[in-house]
């Protein structure tokens, strides 16, 4: 098995009404390809919840057209982990209602995170370099039924 990354990304336009729809037929393309179909369930979800947020939170950006808010997803498979990575130019971290938060089972926003939270093995988020941010979701491999990226080749 190879100890290198496999990396697969792309840029999705999240005004337009399938972003969604692409980012999942992304995650299964990928996943299957690398062999860690036992793992997609969770991943899509995580996938799909993490763009609907970019189109519905995420500023418009200062210029171009209103059309123009893209959002970059990416995979990256190790021999014992995968990374979900989705980016966009907004600034603004993500605000999960928390558990204990009264009130919090009936709030408008937050419960995906909450999702994403339960179904990946970590959450976080990190200032990109083009002052937006982007949100990785972390799977352990074996959590999920699976070794490894099969083969080896880059992706």
């Amino acid at each position: 098995m190879n100890s290198q990354a496999v990396y697969r990304g792309g840029v999705l336009h999240v005004d337009k009404c399938n972003a969604s729809f692409n980012a999942r037929l992304f995650v299964v393309a990928a996943l299957a390809d690398w062999g860690l179909w036992a793992m997609r369930a969770d991943v899509v979800l995580c996938a799909s919840e993490l763009v609907g947020n970019v189109a519905k939170h995420a500023l418009r950006p200062a210029s171009g057209r209103d059309d123009d808010r893209l959002a970059s997803i990416g995979l990256r498979s190790w021999p014992h982990e995968l990374f979900l990575e989705v980016g966009d130019h907004d600034p603004r971290f993500p605000a999960a209602a928390e558990p204990q938060t009264p009130g919090a089972d009936l709030a408008d926003g937050g419960r995906g995170l909450q999702m994403v939270r339960a179904l990946a093995d970590g959450l976080f988020w990190k200032r990109a370099d083009d002052g937006g941010k982007v949100v990785y979701c972390r799977f352990a491999l074996a959590s999920h039924g699976v070794g490894g990226v099969a083969g080896g080749a880059l992706a």
